[in-house]
């Protein structure tokens, strides 16, 4: 059975992490979100449907505006963050 955590509060209640990647073909940074720093400053009720969520993200790479996200279950070792 699929979960759908469409908001910060389901990501975080799941055990969800939710990451960012940069569209820029020159960067394609990558990086897990802080959620609770999300919820804090958006609400945990926030969307985070690509549409909602992404105009309010920036590449901490490049500055780009470009930006897609992705759920993954908690603890997934896609890469680290530094």
């Amino acid at each position: 059975m699929a979960f759908n955590a469409s908001t910060i509060g389901a990501e975080i209640d799941a055990g969800f992490d939710l990451w960012a990647q940069c569209y820029n073909p020159a960067c394609r940074h990558a990086a897990r979100l802080d959620l609770q720093m999300l919820a804090e400053r958006l609400g945990r009720e926030h969307s985070t449907l690509r549409k909602d969520l992404c105009p309010r993200l920036r590449c901490s790479a490049c500055g780009g505006k470009d930006i897609g996200t992705w759920s993954a279950g908690g603890g997934c070792a896609v890469g680290k963050i530094v």
